[in-house]
Protein backbone atom coordinates (compact mmCIF):
# COMPACT_ATOMS: atom_id res chain seq x y z
CA UNK A 1 0.00 0.00 0.00
CA UNK A 2 1.43 3.39 -0.99
CA UNK A 3 2.14 6.10 1.57
CA UNK A 4 -0.58 8.25 0.04
CA UNK A 5 -3.22 5.61 0.62
CA UNK A 6 -2.03 5.02 4.19
CA UNK A 7 -2.33 8.73 4.86
CA UNK A 8 -5.87 8.84 3.47
CA UNK A 9 -6.90 5.80 5.52
CA UNK A 10 -5.46 7.33 8.69
CA UNK A 11 -7.23 10.61 8.05
CA UNK A 12 -10.51 8.76 7.40
CA UNK A 13 -10.16 6.69 10.55
CA UNK A 14 -9.39 9.76 12.59
CA UNK A 15 -12.39 11.48 11.10
CA UNK A 16 -14.66 8.60 12.10
CA UNK A 17 -13.26 8.62 15.63
CA UNK A 18 -13.77 12.38 15.86
CA UNK A 19 -17.29 12.04 14.49
CA UNK A 20 -18.11 9.34 17.05
CA UNK A 21 -16.70 11.48 19.83
CA UNK A 22 -18.70 14.41 18.58
CA UNK A 23 -21.88 12.36 18.59
CA UNK A 24 -21.08 11.12 22.11
CA UNK A 25 -20.45 14.66 23.34
CA UNK A 26 -23.72 15.83 21.81
CA UNK A 27 -25.56 12.90 23.39
CA UNK A 28 -24.02 13.57 26.79
CA UNK A 29 -24.92 17.21 26.52
CA UNK A 30 -28.46 16.29 25.59
CA UNK A 31 -28.77 13.92 28.55
CA UNK A 32 -27.34 16.47 30.95
CA UNK A 33 -29.46 19.34 29.77
CA UNK A 34 -32.61 18.24 27.97
CA UNK A 35 -33.22 14.84 29.62
CA UNK A 36 -31.98 15.80 33.08
CA UNK A 37 -35.33 15.60 34.93
CA UNK A 38 -36.22 12.22 33.43
CA UNK A 39 -32.80 10.75 34.16
CA UNK A 40 -32.83 12.13 37.69
CA UNK A 41 -36.22 10.55 38.37
CA UNK A 42 -35.03 7.23 36.95
CA UNK A 43 -31.95 7.30 39.18
CA UNK A 44 -34.04 8.15 42.24
CA UNK A 45 -36.43 5.35 41.37
CA UNK A 46 -33.56 2.90 41.08
CA UNK A 47 -31.84 3.81 44.33
CA UNK A 48 -34.66 5.04 46.54
CA UNK A 49 -37.11 2.34 45.46
CA UNK A 50 -40.74 2.90 46.44
CA UNK A 51 -42.44 4.73 49.27
CA UNK A 52 -43.43 2.19 51.90
CA UNK A 53 -46.26 2.48 54.41
CA UNK A 54 -45.18 2.18 58.03
CA UNK A 55 -48.26 0.77 59.72
CA UNK A 56 -49.40 2.30 62.98
CA UNK A 57 -49.95 -0.08 65.85
CA UNK A 58 -53.65 -0.62 66.50
CA UNK A 59 -54.85 0.40 69.94
CA UNK A 60 -56.00 -2.12 72.51
CA UNK A 61 -59.54 -2.78 73.71
CA UNK A 62 -59.74 -2.96 77.51
CA UNK A 63 -62.42 -3.73 80.05
CA UNK A 64 -63.32 -1.20 82.76
CA UNK A 65 -60.47 -2.45 84.97
CA UNK A 66 -57.77 -2.50 82.29
CA UNK A 67 -58.06 -6.20 81.39
CA UNK A 68 -56.91 -6.61 77.78
CA UNK A 69 -59.72 -7.83 75.51
CA UNK A 70 -58.04 -7.17 72.15
CA UNK A 71 -54.40 -6.47 71.28
CA UNK A 72 -52.18 -6.50 68.20
CA UNK A 73 -49.17 -8.82 68.11
CA UNK A 74 -46.53 -9.56 65.46
CA UNK A 75 -46.63 -12.92 63.67
CA UNK A 76 -44.32 -14.26 60.94
CA UNK A 77 -45.65 -14.54 57.40
CA UNK A 78 -43.76 -16.48 54.74
CA UNK A 79 -43.37 -15.72 51.03
CA UNK A 80 -41.18 -17.07 48.22
CA UNK A 81 -38.92 -15.26 45.76
CA UNK A 82 -39.21 -17.63 42.75
CA UNK A 83 -36.11 -16.22 41.05
CA UNK A 84 -33.90 -17.16 44.00
CA UNK A 85 -35.16 -20.72 44.59
CA UNK A 86 -32.36 -23.08 43.48
CA UNK A 87 -34.09 -26.34 44.48
CA UNK A 88 -37.88 -25.99 44.05
CA UNK A 89 -38.70 -29.58 44.99
CA UNK A 90 -36.83 -29.65 48.32
CA UNK A 91 -37.88 -26.08 49.10
CA UNK A 92 -41.57 -26.99 48.68
CA UNK A 93 -41.24 -30.20 50.69
CA UNK A 94 -39.71 -28.39 53.65
CA UNK A 95 -42.35 -25.65 53.57
CA UNK A 96 -45.08 -28.30 53.72
CA UNK A 97 -43.31 -30.18 56.51
CA UNK A 98 -43.00 -27.17 58.81
CA UNK A 99 -45.99 -24.95 57.97
CA UNK A 100 -48.56 -27.24 56.39
CA UNK A 101 -48.71 -25.39 53.06
CA UNK A 102 -49.15 -28.03 50.35
CA UNK A 103 -45.92 -28.66 48.41
CA UNK A 104 -47.86 -28.66 45.13
CA UNK A 105 -49.18 -25.16 45.91
CA UNK A 106 -45.68 -23.90 46.68
CA UNK A 107 -44.29 -25.38 43.45
CA UNK A 108 -47.12 -23.71 41.53
CA UNK A 109 -46.19 -20.34 43.06
CA UNK A 110 -42.55 -20.83 42.10
CA UNK A 111 -43.53 -21.77 38.55
CA UNK A 112 -45.47 -18.51 38.19
CA UNK A 113 -42.23 -16.58 38.56
CA UNK A 114 -41.91 -13.02 39.77
CA UNK A 115 -40.07 -11.83 42.85
CA UNK A 116 -42.63 -12.19 45.66
CA UNK A 117 -45.43 -14.72 46.28
CA UNK A 118 -47.22 -15.16 49.60
CA UNK A 119 -47.31 -18.77 50.87
CA UNK A 120 -48.91 -18.32 54.30
CA UNK A 121 -49.55 -15.28 56.45
CA UNK A 122 -49.61 -14.60 60.19
CA UNK A 123 -48.40 -18.00 61.41
CA UNK A 124 -49.01 -18.57 65.11
CA UNK A 125 -46.32 -21.30 65.32
CA UNK A 126 -43.20 -19.12 65.30
CA UNK A 127 -40.83 -22.04 66.15
CA UNK A 128 -41.97 -23.82 62.97
CA UNK A 129 -40.95 -20.80 60.88
CA UNK A 130 -37.56 -20.68 62.60
CA UNK A 131 -37.01 -24.39 61.92
CA UNK A 132 -37.87 -23.87 58.27
CA UNK A 133 -35.48 -20.96 58.00
CA UNK A 134 -32.66 -22.96 59.64
CA UNK A 135 -33.12 -26.07 57.49
CA UNK A 136 -33.13 -24.07 54.26
CA UNK A 137 -30.00 -22.22 55.34
CA UNK A 138 -28.21 -25.48 56.19
CA UNK A 139 -29.09 -26.90 52.75
CA UNK A 140 -28.09 -23.63 51.05
CA UNK A 141 -31.57 -23.30 49.48
CA UNK A 142 -32.53 -19.70 48.81
CA UNK A 143 -35.85 -18.00 48.15
CA UNK A 144 -37.58 -17.88 51.55
CA UNK A 145 -38.88 -14.46 52.62
CA UNK A 146 -40.08 -13.98 56.21
CA UNK A 147 -42.09 -10.84 57.00
CA UNK A 148 -43.32 -9.83 60.47
CA UNK A 149 -46.98 -8.81 60.21
CA UNK A 150 -49.38 -7.46 62.85
CA UNK A 151 -52.36 -9.62 63.77
CA UNK A 152 -55.29 -8.87 66.05
CA UNK A 153 -55.44 -11.22 69.02
CA UNK A 154 -58.28 -11.72 71.52
CA UNK A 155 -56.64 -13.18 74.66
CA UNK A 156 -59.93 -14.23 76.28
CA UNK A 157 -61.21 -16.02 73.17
CA UNK A 158 -64.97 -15.87 72.68
CA UNK A 159 -65.56 -13.65 75.72
CA UNK A 160 -67.84 -10.78 74.58
CA UNK A 161 -67.16 -11.81 70.97
CA UNK A 162 -70.24 -10.14 69.43
CA UNK A 163 -69.57 -7.00 71.44
CA UNK A 164 -65.86 -6.66 70.66
CA UNK A 165 -66.11 -7.85 67.04
CA UNK A 166 -63.06 -8.52 64.90
CA UNK A 167 -60.82 -7.13 62.16
CA UNK A 168 -59.76 -8.25 58.70
CA UNK A 169 -56.23 -9.47 57.95
CA UNK A 170 -55.05 -5.91 57.36
CA UNK A 171 -56.32 -4.74 60.76
CA UNK A 172 -59.49 -2.92 59.71
CA UNK A 173 -62.44 -3.31 62.08
CA UNK A 174 -65.32 -5.22 60.51
CA UNK A 175 -67.82 -5.75 63.33
CA UNK A 176 -68.53 -4.74 66.92
CA UNK A 177 -66.40 -2.23 68.80
CA UNK A 178 -63.55 -2.92 66.36
CA UNK A 179 -65.69 -1.39 63.60
CA UNK A 180 -67.41 1.32 65.65
CA UNK A 181 -64.08 2.66 66.96
CA UNK A 182 -61.97 1.77 63.94
CA UNK A 183 -60.72 5.33 63.40
CA UNK A 184 -59.57 5.80 66.98
CA UNK A 185 -58.03 2.34 67.19
CA UNK A 186 -56.25 2.57 63.82
CA UNK A 187 -54.18 5.70 64.42
CA UNK A 188 -52.29 7.16 61.42
CA UNK A 189 -49.86 5.25 59.24
CA UNK A 190 -46.40 6.69 58.54
CA UNK A 191 -44.28 6.56 55.37
CA UNK A 192 -40.64 6.05 54.47
CA UNK A 193 -38.64 5.87 51.24
CA UNK A 194 -36.26 2.91 51.16
CA UNK A 195 -32.70 3.14 49.74
CA UNK A 196 -31.80 0.20 47.50
CA UNK A 197 -28.62 -1.13 45.95
CA UNK A 198 -28.13 -2.17 42.32
CA UNK A 199 -29.74 -5.55 43.04
CA UNK A 200 -32.81 -3.84 44.49
CA UNK A 201 -32.04 -4.86 48.09
CA UNK A 202 -32.76 -2.31 50.86
CA UNK A 203 -29.78 -0.60 52.48
CA UNK A 204 -29.56 1.63 55.52
CA UNK A 205 -27.46 4.83 55.58
CA UNK A 206 -27.18 7.57 58.13
CA UNK A 207 -28.96 10.67 56.97
CA UNK A 208 -31.07 8.58 54.59
CA UNK A 209 -34.35 9.45 52.90
CA UNK A 210 -37.17 11.25 54.76
CA UNK A 211 -39.18 9.27 57.35
CA UNK A 212 -42.73 10.17 58.43
CA UNK A 213 -43.31 8.15 61.63
CA UNK A 214 -46.71 6.57 62.34
CA UNK A 215 -49.05 7.64 65.14
CA UNK A 216 -50.28 4.57 66.99
CA UNK A 217 -53.98 4.09 67.64
CA UNK A 218 -55.64 4.93 70.93
CA UNK A 219 -56.74 2.34 73.46
CA UNK A 220 -60.52 2.01 73.89
CA UNK A 221 -61.79 1.19 77.38
CA UNK A 222 -65.22 -0.40 77.73
CA UNK A 223 -67.64 -0.37 80.66
CA UNK A 224 -67.67 -4.17 80.48
CA UNK A 225 -66.29 -5.99 83.51
CA UNK A 226 -64.46 -9.11 82.30
CA UNK A 227 -65.36 -11.04 85.46
CA UNK A 228 -69.10 -10.31 85.24
CA UNK A 229 -68.91 -10.90 81.49
CA UNK A 230 -67.42 -14.36 82.12
CA UNK A 231 -70.28 -15.15 84.51
CA UNK A 232 -72.84 -13.99 81.94
CA UNK A 233 -71.16 -16.02 79.20
CA UNK A 234 -71.18 -19.16 81.34
CA UNK A 235 -74.86 -18.86 82.25
CA UNK A 236 -75.81 -17.92 78.68
CA UNK A 237 -74.16 -21.10 77.47
CA UNK A 238 -75.91 -23.21 80.11
CA UNK A 239 -79.26 -21.68 79.20
CA UNK A 240 -78.69 -22.29 75.51
CA UNK A 241 -77.57 -25.90 75.90
CA UNK A 242 -80.09 -26.94 78.54
CA UNK A 243 -83.10 -25.33 76.84
CA UNK A 244 -82.18 -26.31 73.28
CA UNK A 245 -83.00 -22.75 72.28
CA UNK A 246 -82.43 -21.04 68.96
CA UNK A 247 -80.65 -18.19 70.72
CA UNK A 248 -79.99 -16.53 74.08
CA UNK A 249 -79.44 -12.88 75.01
CA UNK A 250 -77.97 -11.67 78.30
CA UNK A 251 -77.31 -8.11 79.45
CA UNK A 252 -76.15 -6.80 82.83
CA UNK A 253 -76.44 -3.09 83.72
CA UNK A 254 -75.42 -0.82 86.55
CA UNK A 255 -78.61 1.25 87.17
CA UNK A 256 -76.65 3.88 89.11
CA UNK A 257 -74.51 4.81 86.09
CA UNK A 258 -76.15 3.26 83.01
CA UNK A 259 -72.94 1.28 82.36
CA UNK A 260 -73.23 -2.04 80.54
CA UNK A 261 -71.35 -4.54 82.72
CA UNK A 262 -71.87 -7.56 80.47
CA UNK A 263 -73.48 -8.44 77.15
CA UNK A 264 -73.55 -11.99 75.82
CA UNK A 265 -75.27 -13.90 73.02
CA UNK A 266 -75.59 -17.52 72.02
CA UNK A 267 -74.62 -19.04 69.66
CA UNK A 268 -71.19 -17.41 69.60
CA UNK A 269 -67.80 -17.60 67.84
CA UNK A 270 -64.06 -17.14 68.37
CA UNK A 271 -62.93 -13.74 67.03
CA UNK A 272 -59.40 -15.14 66.71
CA UNK A 273 -60.70 -17.16 63.76
CA UNK A 274 -63.86 -15.43 62.47
CA UNK A 275 -63.63 -17.17 59.08
CA UNK A 276 -64.97 -20.33 60.72
CA UNK A 277 -68.12 -18.59 61.97
CA UNK A 278 -71.59 -17.97 60.51
CA UNK A 279 -73.46 -14.65 60.51
CA UNK A 280 -75.93 -16.01 63.07
CA UNK A 281 -73.06 -16.68 65.49
CA UNK A 282 -71.65 -13.18 65.07
CA UNK A 283 -74.96 -11.33 65.57
CA UNK A 284 -75.31 -9.32 68.76
CA UNK A 285 -78.80 -10.49 69.70
CA UNK A 286 -79.03 -8.10 72.64
CA UNK A 287 -79.02 -5.14 70.25
CA UNK A 288 -80.11 -6.56 66.90
CA UNK A 289 -83.12 -8.77 67.73
CA UNK A 290 -86.59 -7.43 68.55
CA UNK A 291 -89.39 -9.55 70.04
CA UNK A 292 -92.80 -9.27 71.61
CA UNK A 293 -91.63 -9.18 75.23
CA UNK A 294 -94.69 -10.70 76.90
CA UNK A 295 -95.32 -10.49 80.63
CA UNK A 296 -91.86 -9.12 81.46
CA UNK A 297 -93.29 -5.87 80.12
CA UNK A 298 -96.09 -5.61 82.71
CA UNK A 299 -94.17 -3.63 85.38
CA UNK A 300 -93.46 -0.92 82.78
CA UNK A 301 -97.18 -0.43 82.10
CA UNK A 302 -97.97 -0.68 85.81
CA UNK A 303 -95.56 2.13 86.75
CA UNK A 304 -96.85 4.29 83.87
CA UNK A 305 -100.42 3.91 85.14
CA UNK A 306 -99.42 4.67 88.73
CA UNK A 307 -97.48 7.73 87.65
CA UNK A 308 -100.38 8.98 85.50
CA UNK A 309 -102.79 8.49 88.39
CA UNK A 310 -105.18 6.26 86.42
CA UNK A 311 -104.86 3.65 89.19
CA UNK A 312 -103.97 3.96 92.86
CA UNK A 313 -101.58 1.71 94.85
CA UNK A 314 -104.49 0.46 97.01
CA UNK A 315 -106.78 -0.40 94.10
CA UNK A 316 -108.14 -3.92 93.57
CA UNK A 317 -109.11 -5.27 90.16
CA UNK A 318 -111.76 -7.83 89.20
CA UNK A 319 -110.26 -10.38 86.79
CA UNK A 320 -113.72 -11.32 85.50
CA UNK A 321 -113.40 -15.02 86.20
CA UNK A 322 -110.36 -15.26 83.93
CA UNK A 323 -112.16 -14.03 80.78
CA UNK A 324 -112.40 -10.36 79.82
CA UNK A 325 -114.33 -9.35 76.71
CA UNK A 326 -113.23 -6.10 75.12
CA UNK A 327 -114.80 -5.28 71.78
CA UNK A 328 -114.86 -8.48 69.77
CA UNK A 329 -111.88 -9.96 71.60
CA UNK A 330 -111.76 -12.11 74.74
CA UNK A 331 -108.59 -11.93 76.87
CA UNK A 332 -107.81 -15.06 78.91
CA UNK A 333 -105.63 -15.75 81.90
CA UNK A 334 -102.90 -18.32 81.39
CA UNK A 335 -104.35 -21.84 81.59
CA UNK A 336 -107.80 -20.40 82.31
CA UNK A 337 -106.95 -19.36 85.87
CA UNK A 338 -109.55 -17.44 87.89
CA UNK A 339 -107.86 -15.09 90.36
CA UNK A 340 -110.97 -13.17 91.39
CA UNK A 341 -110.17 -9.73 92.81
CA UNK A 342 -106.46 -8.87 92.91
CA UNK A 343 -104.40 -6.14 94.53
CA UNK A 344 -101.82 -4.51 92.26
CA UNK A 345 -99.09 -6.54 93.96
CA UNK A 346 -101.02 -9.72 93.25
CA UNK A 347 -101.54 -8.63 89.61
CA UNK A 348 -97.77 -8.64 89.09
CA UNK A 349 -97.10 -11.67 91.31
CA UNK A 350 -99.71 -13.77 89.48
CA UNK A 351 -99.00 -12.11 86.09
CA UNK A 352 -102.67 -11.48 85.36
CA UNK A 353 -103.40 -10.68 81.71
CA UNK A 354 -106.97 -9.57 82.41
CA UNK A 355 -105.98 -7.12 85.15
CA UNK A 356 -103.17 -5.66 83.05
CA UNK A 357 -105.49 -5.23 80.07
CA UNK A 358 -107.87 -3.26 82.27
CA UNK A 359 -105.00 -1.14 83.60
CA UNK A 360 -103.73 -0.46 80.08
CA UNK A 361 -107.15 0.50 78.74
CA UNK A 362 -107.63 2.82 81.71
CA UNK A 363 -104.25 4.44 81.03
CA UNK A 364 -105.23 5.10 77.41
CA UNK A 365 -103.34 5.10 74.15
CA UNK A 366 -101.70 8.52 74.29
CA UNK A 367 -100.46 8.26 77.86
CA UNK A 368 -99.15 4.77 77.27
CA UNK A 369 -97.32 5.73 74.08
CA UNK A 370 -95.86 8.78 75.80
CA UNK A 371 -94.61 6.69 78.71
CA UNK A 372 -93.15 4.01 76.43
CA UNK A 373 -91.31 6.69 74.48
CA UNK A 374 -89.80 8.12 77.67
CA UNK A 375 -88.67 4.65 78.67
CA UNK A 376 -86.88 4.39 75.31
CA UNK A 377 -89.12 1.91 73.52
CA UNK A 378 -89.57 2.43 69.80
CA UNK A 379 -86.15 4.13 69.46
CA UNK A 380 -82.56 2.98 69.27
CA UNK A 381 -80.59 3.14 72.49
CA UNK A 382 -77.84 5.74 73.03
CA UNK A 383 -75.31 3.01 72.17
CA UNK A 384 -76.18 3.46 68.46
CA UNK A 385 -75.06 -0.08 67.74
CA UNK A 386 -74.56 -1.16 64.14
CA UNK A 387 -77.69 -2.95 62.98
CA UNK A 388 -79.52 -2.10 66.19
CA UNK A 389 -83.28 -2.50 66.03
CA UNK A 390 -85.57 0.24 67.32
CA UNK A 391 -88.46 -2.05 68.12
CA UNK A 392 -91.99 -1.05 67.17
CA UNK A 393 -94.67 0.53 69.34
CA UNK A 394 -96.51 1.96 66.32
CA UNK A 395 -96.16 5.41 67.85
CA UNK A 396 -97.51 7.23 64.76
CA UNK A 397 -100.44 4.90 64.12
CA UNK A 398 -103.67 4.84 66.10
CA UNK A 399 -104.16 1.71 68.21
CA UNK A 400 -107.34 -0.29 68.32
CA UNK A 401 -108.49 -0.48 71.94
CA UNK A 402 -109.53 -4.12 71.57
CA UNK A 403 -106.22 -5.10 70.02
CA UNK A 404 -103.06 -3.02 70.36
CA UNK A 405 -103.92 -1.15 73.58
CA UNK A 406 -105.09 -4.16 75.55
CA UNK A 407 -102.39 -6.43 74.12
CA UNK A 408 -99.55 -3.96 74.68
CA UNK A 409 -100.55 -3.85 78.34
CA UNK A 410 -99.12 -7.35 78.76
CA UNK A 411 -96.30 -7.14 76.22
CA UNK A 412 -97.95 -8.09 72.92
CA UNK A 413 -98.73 -6.13 69.73
CA UNK A 414 -95.37 -4.35 70.09
CA UNK A 415 -91.70 -5.31 69.92
CA UNK A 416 -88.58 -4.43 71.89
CA UNK A 417 -84.94 -5.47 72.01
CA UNK A 418 -83.33 -7.07 75.07
CA UNK A 419 -81.29 -3.87 75.47
CA UNK A 420 -84.46 -1.74 75.60
CA UNK A 421 -86.06 -4.03 78.19
CA UNK A 422 -82.94 -3.92 80.35
CA UNK A 423 -82.92 -0.14 80.03
CA UNK A 424 -86.56 -0.07 81.17
CA UNK A 425 -85.79 -2.15 84.26
CA UNK A 426 -82.78 0.05 84.96
CA UNK A 427 -85.16 3.03 85.10
CA UNK A 428 -87.38 1.18 87.58
CA UNK A 429 -84.32 0.27 89.66
CA UNK A 430 -83.13 3.90 89.63
CA UNK A 431 -86.40 5.20 91.07
CA UNK A 432 -87.76 6.45 87.75
CA UNK A 433 -84.56 8.11 86.48
CA UNK A 434 -83.17 7.22 83.05
CA UNK A 435 -79.40 7.20 82.92
CA UNK A 436 -78.15 6.80 79.37
CA UNK A 437 -76.68 3.39 78.62
CA UNK A 438 -72.92 3.43 78.02
CA UNK A 439 -70.57 0.88 76.53
CA UNK A 440 -67.51 3.16 76.27
CA UNK A 441 -66.02 4.21 79.59
CA UNK A 442 -64.90 7.61 78.27
CA UNK A 443 -68.32 8.51 76.83
CA UNK A 444 -69.80 11.56 78.54
CA UNK A 445 -72.48 10.83 81.09
CA UNK A 446 -75.58 12.88 80.39
CA UNK A 447 -77.68 14.21 83.23
CA UNK A 448 -80.34 11.67 84.27
CA UNK A 449 -83.85 12.28 82.96
CA UNK A 450 -86.95 11.82 85.11
CA UNK A 451 -89.22 9.34 83.32
CA UNK A 452 -91.76 8.59 86.06
CA UNK A 453 -92.11 9.85 89.61
CA UNK A 454 -90.03 8.22 92.31
CA UNK A 455 -93.12 7.25 94.29
CA UNK A 456 -94.55 5.29 91.36
CA UNK A 457 -91.25 3.51 90.70
CA UNK A 458 -90.77 2.61 94.35
CA UNK A 459 -94.35 1.31 94.52
CA UNK A 460 -93.68 -1.21 91.74
CA UNK A 461 -90.52 -2.61 93.35
CA UNK A 462 -92.30 -4.62 96.11
CA UNK A 463 -94.74 -5.89 93.48
CA UNK A 464 -91.78 -7.40 91.62
CA UNK A 465 -90.36 -8.74 94.88
CA UNK A 466 -93.62 -10.63 95.27
CA UNK A 467 -92.92 -12.41 91.96
CA UNK A 468 -90.17 -14.30 93.82
CA UNK A 469 -92.24 -14.74 96.96
CA UNK A 470 -94.74 -17.47 97.91
CA UNK A 471 -97.20 -18.01 95.08
CA UNK A 472 -95.25 -15.75 92.69
CA UNK A 473 -94.48 -16.92 89.17
CA UNK A 474 -90.73 -17.14 89.94
CA UNK A 475 -90.98 -18.52 93.48
CA UNK A 476 -88.76 -21.49 92.63
CA UNK A 477 -86.00 -19.23 91.31
CA UNK A 478 -85.57 -17.41 94.62
CA UNK A 479 -83.20 -20.11 95.93
CA UNK A 480 -80.61 -19.15 93.30
CA UNK A 481 -80.13 -15.73 94.92
CA UNK A 482 -81.49 -16.26 98.42
CA UNK A 483 -79.10 -13.85 100.16
CA UNK A 484 -80.51 -10.75 98.46
CA UNK A 485 -83.87 -9.01 98.22
CA UNK A 486 -84.62 -9.36 94.50
CA UNK A 487 -87.27 -7.64 92.37
CA UNK A 488 -88.04 -9.37 89.08
CA UNK A 489 -90.60 -10.42 86.51
CA UNK A 490 -91.03 -13.43 84.25
CA UNK A 491 -92.19 -13.31 80.65
CA UNK A 492 -93.37 -15.80 78.04
CA UNK A 493 -94.61 -14.71 74.62
CA UNK A 494 -95.56 -16.78 71.60
CA UNK A 495 -94.05 -15.96 68.21
CA UNK A 496 -96.89 -15.99 65.73
CA UNK A 497 -94.64 -16.44 62.70
CA UNK A 498 -92.97 -19.64 63.99
CA UNK A 499 -95.18 -20.87 66.81
CA UNK A 500 -92.16 -20.83 69.14
CA UNK A 501 -91.85 -18.85 72.34
CA UNK A 502 -89.70 -16.06 73.73
CA UNK A 503 -89.04 -16.67 77.42
CA UNK A 504 -87.45 -14.09 79.68
CA UNK A 505 -86.69 -12.92 83.17
CA UNK A 506 -85.59 -9.45 84.25
CA UNK A 507 -84.49 -8.62 87.79
CA UNK A 508 -82.50 -6.25 89.97
CA UNK A 509 -81.09 -6.23 93.49
CA UNK A 510 -80.78 -5.28 96.29
CA UNK A 511 -84.39 -4.14 96.01
CA UNK A 512 -83.97 -1.19 98.38
CA UNK A 513 -80.73 0.04 96.73
CA UNK A 514 -80.33 -1.65 93.31
CA UNK A 515 -76.77 -2.15 92.09
CA UNK A 516 -77.25 -4.63 89.25
CA UNK A 517 -79.94 -5.23 86.61
CA UNK A 518 -79.96 -8.56 84.74
CA UNK A 519 -82.05 -9.67 81.77
CA UNK A 520 -81.97 -13.15 80.25
CA UNK A 521 -84.05 -13.73 77.11
CA UNK A 522 -84.33 -17.16 75.49
CA UNK A 523 -85.49 -17.40 71.88
CA UNK A 524 -87.53 -20.50 71.02
CA UNK A 525 -86.57 -22.88 73.84
CA UNK A 526 -87.40 -26.50 73.03
CA UNK A 527 -87.47 -28.32 76.38
CA UNK A 528 -89.69 -25.85 78.29
CA UNK A 529 -91.27 -22.50 77.52
CA UNK A 530 -91.98 -20.60 80.73
CA UNK A 531 -89.57 -17.81 81.64
CA UNK A 532 -89.60 -19.01 85.23
CA UNK A 533 -87.98 -22.26 84.11
CA UNK A 534 -85.72 -21.43 81.16
CA UNK A 535 -84.59 -17.90 82.09
CA UNK A 536 -85.11 -17.06 85.77
CA UNK A 537 -82.63 -19.52 87.37
CA UNK A 538 -79.82 -18.36 85.09
CA UNK A 539 -80.58 -14.67 85.56
CA UNK A 540 -80.67 -15.12 89.33
CA UNK A 541 -77.29 -16.86 89.33
CA UNK A 542 -75.78 -14.04 87.27
CA UNK A 543 -77.33 -11.52 89.67
CA UNK A 544 -76.00 -13.28 92.76
CA UNK A 545 -72.47 -13.77 91.45
CA UNK A 546 -72.30 -10.18 90.23
CA UNK A 547 -73.44 -8.78 93.57
CA UNK A 548 -70.97 -10.96 95.47
CA UNK A 549 -68.16 -9.93 93.14
CA UNK A 550 -69.05 -6.27 93.68
CA UNK A 551 -69.03 -6.87 97.46
CA UNK A 552 -72.64 -5.75 97.88
CA UNK A 553 -73.99 -6.43 101.40
CA UNK A 554 -76.61 -9.16 101.68
CA UNK A 555 -80.01 -8.61 103.27
CA UNK A 556 -80.49 -10.02 106.76
CA UNK A 557 -83.89 -11.51 106.01
CA UNK A 558 -84.55 -12.04 102.32
CA UNK A 559 -88.35 -12.16 102.62
CA UNK A 560 -88.73 -9.27 105.04
CA UNK A 561 -89.70 -6.71 102.43
CA UNK A 562 -92.19 -8.90 100.56
CA UNK A 563 -95.63 -7.52 101.37
CA UNK A 564 -98.00 -9.58 103.52
CA UNK A 565 -100.64 -9.43 100.78
CA UNK A 566 -98.26 -11.14 98.36
CA UNK A 567 -97.49 -13.92 100.86
CA UNK A 568 -101.20 -14.48 101.43
CA UNK A 569 -101.69 -14.69 97.67
CA UNK A 570 -99.76 -17.96 97.75
CA UNK A 571 -102.95 -19.72 98.86
CA UNK A 572 -103.90 -20.15 95.22
CA UNK A 573 -101.63 -22.08 92.88
CA UNK A 574 -99.89 -19.95 90.29
CA UNK A 575 -98.78 -21.52 87.04
CA UNK A 576 -95.19 -20.64 86.05
CA UNK A 577 -94.81 -17.98 83.41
Amino acid sequence: MTPEKLRLRAVGGLGLVLAALGILVVRLAWLQLADCPDMRDAARGQHFGRTEVVQAERGRILDRNGQVLAVTEKFPSIAVDPKLVNDPHRFSALVQQETGVAASDVEALIARGGRFRWMRRQIADRPAVERLRRKLRELRIDGLVVVEEPKRVYPLGALAAQLIGFTDRDGRGLEGVEAMKNKELSGRNGHRVTLRDAAGMPIMLSGGPPYDPPTDGDDVRLTIDATIQAVAEDEANKTWVESGAKGVSVIVLDPQTGDVLAMASRPTFDPNDPSRSLPDQRRNRVMNDAFEPGSVFKPIVMVAALDAGTISPTERIDTEGGRYKIGSRVIHEDKGKNYGWLSLTEVIAHSSNVAMAKIGVGLGEQKMKSALGLFGFGARTPLRWRGEQAGDIQAKKPWRVSDQLASASFGHAMTATPAQLAQGYSILAAGGLRREMRIFADAPQAEPVRVVGEAAALAVTPMMQAVLGPGGTAEQAKKFCAEFDVAGKTGTAQKLETGGHVSSFACFAPANDPRVVVLVLVDEPKKATYGSVVAAPYAMRILRQSLCYLSVDTASVAAAQIPVAARQAGASEVAPR
